[in-house]
């Protein structure tokens, strides 16, 4: 089984070793066992169940969120020559059946949809008849109300799963999950003595800094941060749409290489901004948190939040995706106390009509607690990696790559090269 494994990673994938955890996950679902891996961002978690799902007999069907993340996911498969297929919302009534009928008949591996997909009476009609080995559950952070990205429509799949003539293995894949997160995973899909893998949170190559200051002077601080390092990828996160309008007319006026993205956006104009950045025709990216999830650009140079996010795991997802080569990287936070003002706002306009209203207090309750940890983060005086890793129950003692760290060490000089742009960072703090 380990031999058939390691044979599928070298010839399709062209990897001579598996990296760290993936092996145990891989033999584990070859095994038959259910698996719920909480991997960082870049650690290769796809690998970890495109090897099973070939050497399976049947179907593998991934839930997956987005659009972009099927699609990118779906070429790279059929570039290896893996037959995999992808069935979303973009797509019509009539594509949607053709590729069910196809899979059927050509004995697809691989089959990406929605969690909303799963319900669908033509979807159900189709699992009756095929055998379905293995079912994968990505970003499976999204199935918890405690969760950062609380998704009702991952709990009602599992009216899905019920139907189903013989239990699939099940595998569930997220990049953060606090140990709440991580009940709720195993309370909700049922997991049957599942392999439970946490490889770790640290993610050593990004350098972690918050610049502390008033509201108007943002601005002028990112553009002195931006005009520094203009030729390198970057992103910079807004927390609303009005903010990310904003600075995109600044930075095409400043001459900047730069695209924006947000869900106000027409989807075929986000799909093309989104591939511009992917392929590098523009290299500076101004977005909201609609941005993000399961793009694969292992170049991303430097994050830059204008905003505080609203709680860790959403700033730690968003960060996630500079460096994903491995690289020395950048996540830059300018935090004003404007910035708690209006995620206190989001959190009272939100609504979820699939809560109770007892559960919807708890939820509210339990934003405002998030909250407060990521201003306590934005405030912090010690080591930020140290302050983040032991939100997730993971320890680091001094890291050597944070603002605080080197400030407090005086070897900030010796960064001076490699990051000037901070030689002034927190002189509004």
């Amino acid at each position: 089984m380990q031999n058939k494994a390691k044979k599928v990673l070298k010839e399709i994938f062209g990897f001579s070793e598996f990296r760290k955890g993936q092996e145990e996950i891989v033999l584990n679902l070859l095994k038959k066992r259910d698996v719920l891996a909480i991997m960082p961002t870049g650690s290769g978690k796809s690998l970890c169940y495109y090897v099973p799902a070939i050497l399976n007999e049947g179907l593998t069907l991934v839930v997956s969120p987005l659009i972009s993340l099927m699609q990118d996911q779906v070429n790279f498969l059929r570039e290896k020559g893996v037959n995999a297929k992808q069935i979303n919302s973009s797509l019509t009534k009539g594509m949607c059946s053709k590729i069910l009928k196809d899979s059927l008949k050509n004995g697809c591996k691989i089959l990406y949809v929605a969690p909303e997909r799963l319900l669908n009476k033509t979807f159900l009609e189709f699992a009756k008849f095929m055998k379905i080995s293995m079912v994968v559950i990505d970003e499976a952070h999204c199935i918890s109300k405690w969760g950062h990205d609380f998704r009702p429509s991952y709990i009602k799949m599992f009216n899905f799963f019920n139907l189903l003539e013989k239990r699939p293995v099940f595998a569930c894949f997220t990049a953060t999950a606090t140990i709440d997160v991580r009940e709720d995973i195993l309370k909700y899909m049922k997991l049957k003595n599942p392999f439970c893998l946490v490889s770790g949170f640290n993610r050593s190559n990004l350098f972690f800094d918050v610049i502390r200051l008033e509201e108007k002077y943002k601005i002028p601080k990112l553009i002195g941060l931006i005009e520094k390092i203009k030729d390198e990828n970057v992103i910079v996160y807004c927390a609303t749409r009005a903010n990310v309008e904003k600075l995109y007319k600044i930075f095409i006026g400043n001459g900047y290489n730069a695209i924006k993205y947000h869900a106000g956006m027409r989807l075929m104009q986000r799909k093309k901004n989104q591939n511009y950045f992917l392929t590098g025709e523009k290299n500076i990216l101004i977005a909201t948190n609609a941005f993000g999830m399961g793009v694969d650009k292992k170049d991303i140079r430097y994050i830059i939040h204008f905003n505080m996010p609203q709680n860790i795991e959403n700033y730690y997802q968003e960060v996630g995706r500079a460096g994903r080569d491995n690289k020395p990287s950048f996540c830059i936070l300018l935090f004003s106390e404007y910035d708690i003002k209006i995620n206190s706002f989001f959190i009272e306009q939100t609504k979820n009509e699939e809560l109770s209203e007892n559960e919807a207090k708890k939820l509210k309750a339990k934003n405002y607690d998030g909250l407060q940890v990521m201003i306590d983060f934005c405030r912090e005086k010690g080591c930020y990696r140290k302050y983040i890793l032991k939100y997730f129950d993971e320890e680091v003692e001094f890291c050597g790559n944070c603002g605080n760290c080197l400030r407090k060490a005086n070897r900030f000089k010796f960064f001076k090269k490699i990051f000037n742009i901070l030689k002034r960072g927190n002189k509004n703090g």
